[in-house]
């Protein structure tokens, strides 16, 4: 994506660039609505206790396609516009009702074997909410593009559970702070036309906690007005946690892993102050 971007740069002729002088704003707010394509899973039963992966979507009837509302904020508080704080928030809440085809086995958290039977109606819930706060320093900064780079956290309250239909289903829950590292590109390609690109990735792991974060996205953004903009984007976004309930590091219901994974179309509306 970035390599893209580069040569579109390069190759762009500078009549169609931004003739007058461009001014970045100091505030910036967004609302997106996006529509997203899900792959994700979830592990069953403690890690240590050899329980296994299981597709959310094919065996236990979620939805593969989601739509959801973001809200973005963006403040560059100096003089010289290169210091910036970013927030933003968006959640992903899924539940869904399937007849299992095959029998799921598992070990709980007693050490017990369990078997969900084939023919089980079962009702299962994956929800996410995913809180970002960021700083990012602009390293090359003037009138057509801003190059930044910075870190954060993503903050990812997360509830899975699955049981059988009309009874009480066994939930596990856990707050997840992972830092990221970011790298974002701003390019004015004209008065009218603006193209964002951002990258978050990070790993991270420590003792039976292990984490890693990947995202990546590109916006094209329209002026329709002097400070409103109309903007399309595509994203792709994978989140993959390990963690055991014994763990010393954060203090958890989850005992396995869970992977979030998916591809979006979004469309955003964006105003700059």
């Amino acid at each position: 994506m970035f390599k893209a971007l580069f040569f579109l740069v390069i190759t762009l002729p500078f009549s169609t660039l931004a003739s007058d002088e461009m001014k970045w704003p100091t505030h910036s707010i967004s609302l997106t609505y996006g529509v997203s394509f899900h792959d994700s899973s979830i592990q069953l039963g403690t890690r240590s206790g050899g329980g296994f992966i299981i597709d959310t979507e094919d065996t236990l009837g979620l939805k593969e396609n989601q739509s959801s509302i973001r809200l973005n904020y963006d403040w560059r508080f100096s003089d010289n516009k290169k210091h910036i704080m970013a927030f933003s928030w968006y959640q992903y809440h899924r539940s869904g009702r399937k007849v299992l085809a095959e029998d799921i086995k598992y070990e709980d958290k007693d050490g017990n074997e369990q078997t969900i039977p084939t023919g089980t109606l079962i009702d299962s819930v994956f929800n996410f909410d995913i809180i970002r706060l960021f700083y990012a320093y602009s390293f090359f900064l003037d009138d057509r593009i801003n190059l930044s780079g910075g870190a954060g956290f993503y903050v990812m309250p997360i509830e899975v559970g699955v049981g059988e239909s009309g009874q009480a289903k066994t939930k596990n829950s856990f707050v997840a702070p992972l830092p990221t590292f970011k790298l974002k590109a701003e390019i004015n390609l004209t008065q009218k036309w603006i193209l964002n690109s951002e990258l978050n990735l990070f790993y991270i792991k420590i003792g039976s906690f292990s984490g890693k974060v990947f995202s990546n996205n590109l916006y094209a953004d329209y002026r329709f007005d002097n400070d409103f903009f109309l903007g399309l984007g595509i994203e792709a976004f994978k989140i993959d946690i390990k963690l055991d309930e014994d763990n010393t590091i954060f203090e958890s219901e989850l005992d396995g892993r869970v992977i979030l994974a998916n591809q979006s179309l979004l469309m955003r509306l964006r105003y700059d102050l």
